[in-house]
């Protein structure tokens, strides 16, 4: 056995293994940074969500109170058309009832 060529093989073998070791400890710390990076964009991207969101519920809210006022008009405007009639319909009786008299 060569007790030279053994002991150059385990120290190469400790090298790389410390070469390895030194290279994913920064690949690590790398990630780390990279994920905290990704974490505040992520923050970021769901602070706009959620000021998108609330303005969009403000906005439908307005839009249901509109449809609401949009509504109760509609029906204020049908109950006064209904009134219209009648009153142009009694009126359309008495001018009848007074030509057919003469």
């Amino acid at each position: 056995m060569d007790v030279e060529k053994t002991m150059q093989f385990i120290l190469n073998q400790q090298a790389a293994s410390a070469a390895w070791q030194q290279q994913f400890e920064e690949d690590m710390k790398t990630m780390r940074v990279e994920m905290q990076a990704s974490q505040v964009a992520f923050q970021a991207r769901q602070s706009v969500f959620e000021t998108n969101q609330t303005a969009i519920q403000k906005t439908q809210l307005q839009q249901l109170e509109m449809i609401s006022r949009l509504i109760d008009l509609a029906v204020e405007q049908r109950a006064s058309g209904k009134e219209t009639d009648e009153r142009l319909n009694a009126l359309i009786r008495v001018v009848d009832g007074t030509i057919r008299k003469n």
